[in-house]
């Protein structure tokens, strides 16, 4: 069954486009952290697989878990990219600022480093319990990129919840109209990172990322938004469909100074303002004077495509005959966490007379970094422009229709239509194979439980959730009847077994020091996985307590919550 999944897949991932640019890079959920909290550091390659992973030296940092590897590919648009991570989760001892060296990786050949991270270590005042604070849990906080910024600037506005507790769930009741500015919500992957306020320490989740571009000069208002936070009820009694308590947050307001553009340095000059690249291709370097030459530019700038106009190339090519351009694509897409654009644009060029062209073309923009305006070029490279065999004068209108109506045969990526798969025998066939062979498919994977053959790690991962319920219905039957011994047993089978069965762990590892590091690894938290740790140790206790049933009601409650908790979680 694997190798027919594997086929399919491999058919269809043919139609996709190229990958995206390798990178390799190195990121953590906390650049603060006191004495013995854990934290994680993850070492990502984009858009290649890369062999022999060499992890830096950890140091004075003890690796509580990892290296765990987790891998994602994606398709838009008919762009195919990938990530692959390796994660660690690491805990300091003393306090002290530390340095997590470059991460190493092989690709093609080629050696890439990972950036260096630090990573500050507060000593913890062991007189505070962060468990037992009553103070604060959770506050919902706006974050803008920059509240200096000039007209069409893009800014990034991050709605973000710092919390203490677990968080359920969340809604916008109502936000600011954002009047004064375009603004585009963007779907990013929302990460976690922890913070440390004062003497508490946070996870702080980012609910929602908006691109601002302002319309106007002077100072603009950003109203504070109204979300209401969802946190686990500690009191619901149902194991798999636990309630949440609401409640209603305010963030901060905001504010942006938008400052007026410099006058231009000439009419040419772009409307655009941020970080822009341009690059240009032509398809043949050597044309006559009889020839029509495709020119495409291409432009990527931060902001919306819309604002990106075709350039005006008439200047630099004053032997050319040139025409208006075409537009061939759009696109916008997110790069690090900002919204970016693309236009393509075609040309026609005419040469006039024969020659030799070192073409270059420039584009101005009002640069946000530098506060003034910049000019980039693009380079296509240079043409040979012979004499055709037509001397004389040329009908123009002969050549544009030539390539209007057979588009050479070297710019038939720009220009000729795919003849579209859909509704082709191939495709009827290849669609008929796979639905026919979808009983095939479940009988085999019965051949192979009975064989034995398939894996069961994966039948127990998805079985976890139902034998622990199994068990706690028979504890509470066993409390019924007055059966300590009985009860204490099953509550100790379903909380280790649950967990056994979800992280794969062989009954010969399965402790509770590699089990709350299992946890850890996993995201679930450390005041959670305590109350795992302990909640064993009450059940090993209460068989030898003097009276072990006053306190099997307590037991059992704590263990439905806790497991439903942990199902979510991992």
């Amino acid at each position: 069954m694997r190798v027919l999944l594997a086929t399919y897949f491999t058919f269809f991932i043919t139609f996709v486009g190229i990958s995206q640019q390798v990178r390799f890079y190195a990121t953590t959920d906390a650049k603060e952290v006191f004495t013995d909290s854990y934290f994680s550091v993850k070492f990502t390659i984009e858009n290649s697989e890369g062999n022999s992973f060499t992890p830096p030296d950890f140091y004075q940092l003890k690796v509580v878990s990892g290296p765990s590897t987790s891998s994602k590919v994606s398709i838009i648009n008919g762009v195919r990219s990938s990530k692959k991570s390796y994660s660690y989760t690491l805990i300091a001892k003393k306090p002290g600022v530390y340095t997590i060296e470059p991460a190493k990786i092989t690709i093609g050949g080629k050696v890439y480093k990972s950036n260096t991270l630090k990573i500050k270590v507060r000593k913890r005042d062991k007189s505070k319990n962060p468990g037992n604070d009553t103070g604060e849990k959770f506050f919902v906080k706006a974050e803008l990129s920059d509240s200096i910024a000039y007209p069409g600037q893009e800014l990034v506005l991050k709605y973000k919840v710092y919390t203490s507790v677990d968080i359920s769930n969340y809604r916008f009741v109502n936000e600011s109209e954002y009047e004064g500015f375009i603004a585009r919500e963007l779907n990013v992957n929302q990460s976690q990172e922890r913070r440390i306020i004062g003497d508490k320490e946070y996870v702080v989740y980012t609910l929602k990322t908006i691109a601002l571009f302002p319309q106007k000069t002077g100072l603009i208002e950003i109203d504070p938004a109204n979300i209401v936070i969802s946190v686990p009820d500690a009191r619901s009694r149902n194991v798999f469909f636990r309630s949440s308590k609401s409640y209603q947050a305010l963030t901060n307001s905001l504010s942006v100074n938008v400052l007026p553009l410099p006058p231009k340095p000439s009419e040419e000059v772009s409307d655009n303002v941020g970080k822009f690249y341009i690059k240009a291709k032509i398809r043949k370097h050597r044309v006559t004077t009889d020839d029509a030459l495709p020119l495409t530019i291409q432009i990527d700038g931060t902001g919306l495509g819309k604002f990106i106009e075709a350039p005006d190339i008439a200047n630099e090519l004053k032997d050319f005959e040139v025409y208006d351009p075409k537009l061939m694509s759009q696109k916008e897409y997110i790069m690090e966490g900002k919204l970016y654009s693309r236009k393509i644009f075609e040309y026609l060029l005419v040469p006039r007379k024969a020659g030799k062209y070192n073409l270059k073309f420039p584009y101005t923009y009002f640069d946000t970094d530098s506060a003034k305006y910049i000019t980039i070029y693009a380079y296509p490279g240079t043409i040979q422009v012979s004499k055709g065999k037509n001397s004389g004068s040329v009908d123009r209108s002969k050549i544009l229709e030539k390539y209007k109506l057979k588009p050479l045969k070297e710019d038939i990526s720009l220009h000729r239509k795919a003849k579209p798969f859909f509704n082709t025998i191939l495709y009827w066939l290849l669609l008929g194979i796979i639905f026919m062979s979808i009983p095939l498919m479940y009988l085999y994977r019965g051949y192979l439980i009975k064989q034995g053959n398939i894996d069961i790690a994966v039948v127990k991962r998805k079985r976890a959730a139902k034998e622990a319920l199994r068990r706690l219905l028979r504890a509470k039957e066993l409390m019924g009847q007055g059966d300590a011994k009985g009860f204490y047993k099953e509550i100790s089978d379903a909380l280790l077994k649950f967990v056994a069965d979800k992280l794969d762990i062989p009954n010969i590892e399965l402790n509770k020091d590699n089990v709350k590091s299992k946890l850890l690894s996993l995201g679930v938290s450390e005041l959670k996985s305590e109350e795992y740790i302990d909640l064993l140790k009450e059940c090993e206790v209460a068989l030898y307590a003097g009276n072990p049933n006053e306190n099997m009601k307590s037991i059992f409650e704590k263990t439905k919550d806790l497991i439903t908790e942990l199902e979510l979680k991992i």
